[in-house]
């Protein structure tokens, strides 16, 4: 038997951010603009493995986590349908052909209006690919990886209402760009 605070109704169920309401934001013109087609935002964390193995104790081998590294993949849905719309293409199709960074925002929910968590800084596209469907769907594979930054390293954020509160935690050194 589920505990009381297992959610079981419909409108306790809709009150926790779930994957589907991701959002993708980029910095724009002082503030961040929600990327409106966005999908399947996963954000990915990895650690390589060393094999350790040492000539004493019968030649024990062990493998320890070692570099971690983490990043944020997402579909980007080129609609074209206005000029704006295309506008996040050409910024990332730039940031990605000319290896230069992107202030981005990633969160959990919706920033006017969740109590969202995420992570804001500086990006670089490390992947952004191009997708032709039979459908005439065009679509962009799009992966990101923090960016070495001073002054935008990437962090952990909280979001309430239009509120960014810095929570820290960055995920890579800070450099002297």
């Amino acid at each position: 038997m589920p505990s009381a605070a297992y959610p079981t109704t419909t409108s306790v169920i809709t009150t926790v951010p779930l994957g589907f309401n991701a959002k993708a934001y980029r910095y724009v013109s002082s503030a961040y603009a929600e990327l409106k087609n966005v999908s399947d935002l996963t954000i990915t964390n990895t650690a390589t493995s060393v094999q350790v193995s040492r000539k004493g104790d019968n030649g024990v081998t062990m493998e320890i986590p070692a570099q971690i590294t983490r990043s944020i993949s997402f579909t980007l849905r080129d609609i074209r349908l206005a000029e704006v719309d295309s506008q996040d293409v050409f910024a990332i199709s730039a940031a990605f052909e000319l290896r230069t960074k992107l202030n981005m925002l990633f969160l959990d929910g919706t920033a006017a209006t969740d109590n969202a968590f995420g992570w804001a800084g500086d990006w670089h596209v490390t992947q952004f690919n191009r997708s032709e469907q039979d459908n005439g769907d065009v679509n962009f594979a799009v992966t990101c990886v923090p960016a070495p930054s001073a002054a935008n390293a990437v962090r952990a954020v909280w979001v309430d209402g239009s509120t960014l509160t810095d929570l820290g935690g960055y995920w890579i050194f800070h450099s002297t760009d």
